[in-house]
């Protein structure tokens, strides 16, 4: 901003500076004394005077401080040409195949390319089994949580549920079903007693019975032995023998019989003593049910729903998916994703419907990002191009034009005729050569009703800025050195040089941010006459 004012501070003193001259009007006459007398010495006829250059007047020029609006225009010449888009791909890599020719018609979103994906391929293959065991994991748990919190809600359920039987107290069913089942006990006690009885007696005579048999055998013996003694012969002898084989049986007998008692004695004691035991039970339970709710029991019973609660809650709490575990998953997926993304960026997809007009590379070289491929022209298509001012930038690699920005456009075939289009390129470097800077803008535009030809010349006009209710100066009123603005304010009969703060600059108005307000006289720079 501060070079074009600069440049046009300069233009204006040395349009200035060109004016001629004007050379002022001679001097009177003047009389010279005659010498030694009084006389006076006529006049000397007068001469015509040489004229003797004199200092310039400061010519000054007074500008006053407005108020409106600053417009800020770019008018730029362009032509019409047909639309040309290179297809690139967005990642470097080697050109595995290409498939469409010179001359081919594509549609857009069709495929025109691929770079080699090998390697990207068995990195997708790991990267998806690896989300996969992730997956299963996280799911695994998932399941194994879930599975807890249900048992939890079960279990504080039945805890509830035995909760509110403990404080409503017994129903007349309940008292009525707890009296049959001691009823049944007593039954069942007065039948174990009896059949324990029963067995035990039986078992008692069979062990008196071997007694006694004992007893008899024993006799047997001792008389058979003494026998023996005093007549010892072969009868005596086998009687002997079979007196002591008897005894041996018998006494056999005792020992199993008197077994057999003391068994069904045990017996008999232990089953009614478990038969007494389920009569006591039962007749607690009658006596509980009688009594009504029991403040211990519903005591228990509030404790158990309580720490039933405090598991729910637990199992809850582990079911909610590890953060750990959730990461690792996200990444791996993200993983997925990201080599996914990449193998897709290696496939080249027309981004237009047009012609293929070259080839700018074959299978098995080495491709770069954003470096042109293939190259589609729309014949159907147009838009204008527009070289880049010096004046605008003069270093060419930015722009104060946007892609997207609205401009006006007056074809020289359509004269009067406004049509609108928008920037959709800018001057900046390419990414074919970081060497080389385009210097043109790409605009597209919307002309119904008409007929264009490539070729065909377009006057362009961008509003660069617009300022409404502005202070204003014009430029030759304002002193620029590197980047600072100066006036020189004239107040009265004084003047003071005076740095301001600019802002839009247009050939013919810049704009006072700071250090002015409206209704202040400035003067132009002196220029000499």
């Amino acid at each position: 901003m501060h070079f074009r004012l600069l440049f046009l501070l300069t233009l204006a003193l040395f349009l200035g500076a060109c004016a001629v001259a004007t050379p002022p009007p001679p001097p009177p006459p003047t009389e010279t004394p005659a010498a030694g007398g009084s006389e006076t010495a006529p006049a000397p006829t007068p001469t015509a005077p040489t004229p003797t250059p004199s200092v310039a007047e400061p010519e000054r020029t007074l500008f006053t401080v407005r108020r409106g609006e600053i417009v800020n225009e770019l008018a730029l010449e362009g032509r019409v040409v047909q639309v040309q888009q290179g297809q690139a791909f967005t990642e470097d890599g080697v050109l595995k195949a290409i498939f469409v020719q010179v001359g081919a018609m594509v549609e857009q979103g069709q495929l025109l390319a691929e770079l080699d994906t090998r390697d990207l391929n068995a990195q997708l293959s790991q990267a998806r089994v690896v989300y996969e065991q992730d997956r299963v994991a996280l799911e695994r748990a998932r399941a194994t949580a879930q599975t807890q919190v249900r048992q939890a809600q079960v279990d504080l359920d039945a805890a509830r549920s035995e909760l509110a039987r403990a404080q409503r107290g017994a129903r007349p069913d309940e008292i009525s079903r707890a009296r049959a089942v001691l009823q049944q006990a007593e039954a069942d006690l007065a039948n174990v007693r009896n059949e324990a009885s029963q067995v035990k007696n039986q078992a008692l005579r069979e062990m008196e019975t071997a007694v006694e048999r004992l007893t008899f055998v024993q006799e047997r013996f001792a008389a058979a032995q003494i026998e023996f003694e005093k007549n010892p012969n072969e009868t005596t002898r086998n009687a002997s023998l079979q007196a002591r084989e008897d005894l041996r049986v018998a006494e056999d007998e005792v020992r199993r019989t008197r077994i057999a008692y003391d068994t069904a004695l045990s017996n008999e004691v232990a089953l009614v003593s478990r038969a007494e035991a389920v009569v006591a039970a039962t007749q607690a339970d009658l006596d509980r049910l009688l009594a009504g709710p029991d403040p211990f029991d519903v005591a228990q019973a509030e404790q158990a729903v309580a720490r039933a609660q405090i598991v729910l809650e637990a199992a809850r709490q582990q079911a909610q998916t590890d953060p750990e575990l959730a990461k690792q998953i996200a990444r791996s997926q993200a993983e997925v994703i990201r080599l996914e993304q990449q193998i897709e960026s290696r496939r080249l997809i027309a981004t237009m419907t047009g012609q293929v007009v070259a080839l700018e590379a074959e299978p098995g070289i080495a491709v770069r990002a954003a470096s042109p491929v293939i190259m589609l022209a729309n014949n159907s298509s147009r838009e204008i191009i527009v070289e880049e001012p010096v004046a605008l930038d003069p270093l060419g690699t930015t722009t104060s034009l946007l892609p997207g920005q609205a401009v006006a456009i007056e074809f020289v075939r359509y004269p009067g005729q406004v049509f609108s289009g928008v920037v959709t390129r800018v001057p900046g470097r390419l990414p074919t050569n970081d060497a080389f800077l385009s210097s043109e803008y790409a605009i597209s535009y919307e002309a119904p009703g008409v007929e264009l030809s490539v070729g065909d010349i377009a006057e362009v006009t961008i509003v660069l800025g617009r300022v409404a209710n502005a202070l204003w100066l014009p430029p030759e009123a304002v002193i620029v050195t590197r980047d600072r603005s100066f006036v020189n304010k004239v107040d009265g009969d004084t003047e003071q040089r005076l740095e301001i703060v600019t802002g839009i600059v247009t050939p013919s108005q810049v704009e006072i941010l700071r250090g002015l307000v409206e209704g202040d006289v400035v003067a132009g720079e002196v220029l000499p006459r």
